[in-house]
């Protein structure tokens, strides 16, 4: 699996993760209702840093280098916390 594929690298340096649609893991019909799920619980972000409600957007700052994550997964209109996270980032 993937996971396993990057464990030993993502032990010793970090990784800057975001959530598409391998990590949906989203089925009802077998009363898996929340979606992410394996995600949240995998991969740590340093989301609560940058000041973001959810760990699938935030920002790093290194260096002079200031990257924002998006997530394409979760609501972005106008209005919509990932929306409101990015105009105050």
């Amino acid at each position: 699996s993937w996971g396993r594929f990057v464990e030993r690298s993502a032990a010793y340096q970090p990784w800057i993760w975001t959530t598409g649609n391998h990590e949906l893991d989203f089925a009802p019909k077998i009363g898996e209702k929340k979606a992410f799920k394996p995600f949240t619980h995998r991969y740590s972000t340093p989301y609560r840093a940058s000041g973001s409600t959810e760990p699938f957007w935030y920002s790093i700052k290194r260096g002079p280098a200031h990257i924002i994550v998006l997530a394409s997964y979760s609501s972005y209109g106008k209005y919509t916390p990932q929306y409101t996270w990015l105009e105050e980032e």
